[in-house]
This record gives structure tokens, C-alpha cells and sequence, in this order.
């Protein structure tokens, strides 16, 4: 279960690296700076056995395509009708109602998710590229639906980070776990040791620097490393200089993440600290126009009072002059 929890957890990382992968996946080109995921989480009635199955794997990109992502550890004949279970069940939650025209009864349409199956494990050559299951509908027509197959173990690190699929280099450990179990030799500890720093390790670092995925998300690939390491090369202690490695990595990247969150505390409080200066300086403006509006209203007061004392004046002038006729 540790790694279906495992796969679950990448696939709730930021929606910029998750975007990412769906892109390398299916190539699709959505933008990961934009794009928004939901998630389909609805629990369905599966089969015949009505037993409850919960397709928690099939992701929404912009309010309208689905991505089915089923993961397996080892080779599974059954898994094609799972994964169609999974897909009718989305489908049917999901139906579409269309009008129709010759009659009030409309018509309905399933859409199905775009599916994909990912070996994290080494499989054997027997895998198919791609899954195929016929639909016979009798009289009407044999329809093929079919799944496509990615064999992690097959696609070197290099590969992830140019599809920008990096979210998926923690179950690289699993590349060497049958052969640790077979040979822990000399040569085996320095190959699962440079598959750790340079592969895994390296590929989270170049990644976040490259904004294929955030901080945050780096961190959690390096957590996750570590939990699956623990479970799988724990119990071998030709093997803990490389879990140390691990851990001090994980201290770093923890540390430079405290590091970036008080540089942002200090930047916020440059920015209160300016933001309360402009406050003052907007209520010393206020205070001074508004004297500036009390004077202008008593110097208008004034001129009005002086335009009634001129006309005053004019008029007593004008009586004067009558009284001296």
C-alpha cells in the first residue's frame, strides 16, 4: 500500500508540476502556470460483486478533461478491466444529456477518460506497450478500447526531466530493489548511491530551479524518497550512508525553505513598514487639503464680504453725490 499511497501523493502536488506530468504523459500541452485540476473522487458500484471501488486516480484539467492514472508495482493481466471499470464509472457520473430532435427523449452520451497505465516497477518485456479490450455489442459493432502502457523503469531520468516528469523520480529506487536483494555488493551500494544523489536528488534540484515544480513540491519528492527508501533498502546497512545522504538532503532543502520564508517575512515587513509610510503621508496630504479647503471656504467668505462692502461703498458714494445736487 505504500506505494499506491505514494502515487496518490504526487498526484496532489501543485497543479503546475502535476500539469506538468500529464503533459509528458499523454502529450498534451496544457499551460502549468494556468491550468487548474480537480480531482474525481466518487466512489461507484464497480461490477457485478456490487462491491464499492473508488477511482481516486482520475484528474480534471480545466473543468473538462479527465486523465485516468492507474499505477502498478508488477505485472497484472486483470488491470485492463479495471482501469474500464474506473473510466464507465467516471462516464456514467458524468453523463452527458443531448436533445434530440425527433424525439422527447434525449439522448446520452459517456464520456470516458483519457486512461494510461504506469508500471513504477521493472516489468518484463511480456508488458504491452498498450492494453486492448474488445467491446462486443452484438448486431451493432466490435469496438476496441484500448489503454496505453509507461514502463518507468524503462525511461531513464534524463527522459523525466525533459518531458518535465520529474514527479515520478522517487520510485526510481525501485529500478535496484531486485538486485539488492540478490547481490549488495561494492559495485551495487555505489550504483543505488549515484542513483539517489545524481538521478533523484539531482533531478528534484534541477527541476525546481528550472520552475518545473515549486519549493514545496521539491521538499515533499525528497520526504517521499526517503519514506520509500526506508521501506525498501532500510533492512540492508551496506545501504546507510546513502539514507544519511538522504536525510541531509532533506535538511538542506528544509533549511533553505526556512531560509526563503523569512526573506519573504522580511520583504513583507519592508513592505508593512513602506506601506505604513504612505498610509501617513496619504492622512498628512488629507489633513492638508482639507486646510487647504477651510482656507480657500474663509477666502471666498472673505471676498464676498469684500464685493458687499464695495457695493456698499458705491451706493453711499452715489447717495452722497445726489445730496450735495
Amino acid at each position: 500500500m505504500i506505494f499506491d499511497r505514494a502515487f496518490k501523493k504526487i498526484l496532489t502536488l501543485s497543479s503546475k508540476a502535476v500539469t506538468n506530468m500529464i503533459n509528458g504523459l499523454f502529450s498534451t500541452n496544457y499551460d502549468p502556470d494556468t491550468a487548474t485540476i480537480s480531482y474525481h473522487w466518487t466512489e461507484h458500484q464497480a461490477d457485478s460483486t456490487l462491491k464499492a471501488t473508488l477511482a481516486d486516480t482520475i484528474l480534471i484539467l480545466n473543468n473538462k478533461d479527465a486523465y485516468h492514472m492507474e499505477a502498478q508495482i508488477t505485472e497484472d493481466q486483470e488491470i485492463i478491466f479495471r482501469v474500464f471499470s474506473y473510466g464507465y464509472g467516471y462516464a456514467d457520473v458524468n453523463k452527458e444529456a443531448i436533445p434530440a430532435d425527433d424525439t422527447a427523449h434525449p439522448n446520452f452520451v459517456l464520456h470516458f477518460p483519457n486512461p494510461c497505465i504506469i508500471f513504477l516497477g521493472d516489468v518484463s518485456s511480456k508488458v504491452p506497450d498498450k492494453y486492448n479490450l474488445q467491446l462486443d455489442f452484438g448486431d451493432q459493432k466490435i469496438y476496441t478500447y484500448t489503454v496505453p502502457t509507461v514502463k518507468l523503469a524503462d525511461i531513464s531520468a534524463q527522459e523525466l526531466n525533459n518531458r518535465k516528469m520529474v514527479i515520478l523520480i522517487p520510485f526510481h529506487l525501485l529500478k535496484l530493489r531486485k538486485l539488492m536483494a540478490k547481490n549488495r555488493s561494492h559495485d551495487t551500494i555505489c550504483s543505488l548511491k549515484k542513483l539517489v544523489e545524481t538521478d533523484i536528488l539531482g533531478s528534484i534540484e534541477t527541476n525546481q530551479q528550472l520552475g518545473n515544480i515549486t519549493p514545496s513540491d521539491a521538499h515533499q519528492l525528497i520526504s517521499l524518497t526517503k519514506k520509500l527508501y526506508s521501506y525498501l533498502y532500510e533492512t540492508y546497512t551496506e545501504s546507510e550512508e546513502v539514507h544519511d545522504m538522504i536525510d541531509q538532503s532533506l535538511e538542506l532543502e528544509s533549511d533553505e525553505l526556512v531560509l526563503k520564508m523569512q526573506a519573504l517575512e522580511e520583504k513583507l515587513k519592508e513592505l508593512n513598514i513602506k506601506t505604513a509610510e504612505v498610509d501617513a503621508a496619504n492622512a498628512k496630504l488629507e489633513s492638508t487639503q482639507a486646510k487647504l479647503n477651510s482656507t480657500q471656504a474663509e477666502l471666498d467668505s472673505a471676498q464676498a464680504k469684500l464685493s458687499d462692502a464695495e457695493s456698499e461703498i458705491t451706493r453711499l458714494k452715489k447717495e452722497l453725490e445726489q445730496a450735495k445736487r
